[in-house]
C-alpha cells in the first residue's frame, strides 16, 4: 500500500504543524523508478489534430520527463546499436511537474499536430514538439531517455496495425505485446480502451489488460472520426481514471500536535489499506538521521477509513521532525510526508534577529563555540564557511555571504530554524 502523496521539507512555526519546501519533495520522489508497463497507452487519434491518452498504474515522480515518438526502432537493444532508424517524424517531451502523479490517473496529450493551435497541451504538466500519426501502420512509443532520440528505457508502445520492422518493432526494447504493448490491426484512426478500469490483482495484470485488443473500441473512415456520432471519439470517450486494490492509496492525513505536557501527539488517517503489514514512526532533528521510535500494526486489508495516534514522550528541545514508513506484507515500503513541529525549550536560547539578512545573535555567555554548527536545509554541516565571532556579551553569527533561504542552526543540543533573506 504505498503512499501517495508529496515528500515535503518543513518549514517550522512554533507548535504548529509545518508547511512546505521544495527542495526534499525532489530528493525522495525522485527514488522511484517507472519500468515497462508502469504508464499504458488508453487512447489514440491520428484524425482531427491528433492526440493519445495514458494512464498512470503507479505513482509517477515529480518532475520526470517521459519522451513520446513514432520513429521506427530498428530492433537492436538499448546500449549495443539501438536506435530510431530515422529522427524524421515526431517527438513529443513531456514535462510532468511539480506534483506527484497519483496512480489511476489518466494524461491527455491534444492537438499534438501543431504547437500553435489553441487545445495543445496535456491534462498534467506541460509538452514540447509536435506529432503527425499516421492513420495506418503506425507505431508510437513511450520511453525515458538521455533526450528525445535517446531512450534509456521503454515504458510502453502502441500500434493500429502491428509491430514489426516496417512500422515498428519491439524487439530490443524489453516490451511485449498484449503485455506492455498494444497492437490493433486494421489500421485504425481512432482506438480508445474500453474494458475494465479496475485493477485489483497486479499492476502487471492491469496493464496486460489493457493491452488486450477486444478491450477496445475503434473507429476508421474518411473524415474527421474523433468527434462524429461514431463511437469512440478522442477525448470524449477516453476513461476518466482507473482504480483499484493494485493501485497505491492515499494518506489522507498525517499530523502532529504539542499537548499541555509537552509532548507530540503523532496522528494519521488512512483512506483505505491494501497489503499494510505496519507503519514506522520515525524521527529526526536535522533530516538526515533518523530513528525508529515506534512501531504500530497496519489494518491489513481495509475498504474504510483507519485512524491512528502516538504520543512521543520525548520529544527534542526545538525542532522535531517526524515521517511514518509504511511496510507491507510482502516488504516493499514508502514513506510519507515529512511533518515538524517546535517544542520550546525550558530555558530557551534566544535567537535574534530571526529572520535577518544575515546577521543573527545570542547571548555569548550560554554556548561554547565548539558546540555551534550551522547546517543547509539538504543537511549539509556549513559551519566552517560561517562568520562566528564573540562581542562583549553575545555572539554574532555572520551567515551575509550565504544564499537566501532556511538553515539549521544547532546551539548546544537545540535547534533553531533561521531564515536569511
Amino acid at each position: 500500500m504505498p503512499f501517495v502523496g508529496k515528500f515535503i521539507v518543513p518549514k517550522p512555526t512554533k507548535m504548529k504543524k509545518i508547511t512546505i519546501l521544495l527542495f526534499f519533495l525532489h530528493f525522495f520522489s525522485s527514488k522511484a523508478q517507472i519500468v515497462e508497463g508502469d504508464i499504458m497507452f488508453v487512447g489514440y487519434n491520428s484524425d482531427g489534430n491528433d492526440g493519445f491518452a495514458i494512464v498512470a498504474l503507479v505513482d509517477i515522480p515529480i518532475n520526470s520527463t517521459f519522451y513520446f515518438s513514432d520513429n521506427k526502432w530498428n530492433g537492436s537493444p538499448i546500449g549495443s546499436g539501438g536506435k530510431f532508424v530515422n529522427t524524421s517524424e515526431g517527438e513529443i517531451t513531456w514535462l510532468t511537474g511539480g506534483a506527484v502523479i497519483k496512480a489511476g490517473t489518466v494524461v491527455v496529450f491534444n492537438d499534438i499536430i501543431d504547437n500553435s493551435l489553441l487545445e495543445y497541451g496535456v491534462t498534467v504538466g506541460t509538452i514540447s514538439g509536435e506529432m503527425d500519426l499516421g492513420n495506418s501502420n503506425e507505431v508510437l512509443y513511450m520511453y525515458e531517455g538521455a533526450d528525445d532520440v535517446t531512450p534509456t528505457r521503454f515504458i510502453s508502445a502502441i500500434s493500429n496495425a502491428t509491430f514489426n520492422n516496417g512500422n515498428g518493432t519491439l524487439s530490443g526494447t524489453q516490451l511485449v505485446n498484449l503485455e506492455t504493448g498494444i497492437a490493433i490491426s486494421g489500421n485504425h484512426d481512432v482506438m480508445v480502451y474500453n474494458g475494465l478500469n479496475l485493477c485489483n490483482t497486479t499492476v502487471a495484470d492491469c496493464a496486460e489488460q489493457i493491452a488486450t485488443p477486444s478491450d477496445w473500441l475503434t473507429d476508421d473512415g474518411s473524415g474527421d472520426q474523433s468527434n462524429d456520432a461514431t463511437p469512440p471519439n478522442f477525448p470524449a470517450d477516453v476513461p476518466p481514471s482507473f482504480t483499484g486494490s493494485a493501485l497505491p492509496i492515499e494518506l489522507l492525513s498525517f499530523e502532529l500536535k504539542e499537548t499541555v505536557e509537552k509532548k507530540v501527539l503523532i496522528q494519521w488517517v488512512t483512506l483505505s489499506e491494501i497489503n499494510n503489514d505496519y507503519f514506522s514512526i520515525e524521527k529526526s532533528a536535522n533530516l538526515i538521521d533518523w530513528d525508529i521510535i515506534k512501531k504500530v500494526e497496519g489494518g491489513g486489508n481495509s475498504l474504510s477509513k483507519v485512524s491512528y495516534s502516538f504520543i512521543d514522550e520525548s520529544p527534542f528541545e526545538g525542532i522535531n521532525y517526524y515521517r511514518l514508513k509504511q511496510t507491507d506484507f510482502d516488504g516493499k515500503f514508502s514513506y510519507s510526508t515529512i511533518e515538524a513541529i517546535e517544542i520550546a525549550a525550558s530555558h530557551s536560547i534566544k535567537l535574534y534577529p530571526n529572520p535577518s539578512k544575515g546577521i543573527f545573535y545570542f547571548p555569548s555567555t550560554i554556548v561554547d563555540h565548539n558546540e555551534i554548527r550551522v547546517f543547509s536545509i539538504i543537511g549539509e554541516d556549513i559551519t566552517g564557511q560561517i562568520n562566528i565571532q564573540n562581542l562583549s556579551n553575545e555572539t554574532k553569527i555572520d551567515l551575509s555571504f550565504q544564499s537566501n533561504g532556511i538553515y539549521l542552526l544547532r546551539l548546544k543540543d537545540q535547534f533553531h530554524r533561521i531564515v536569511k533573506y
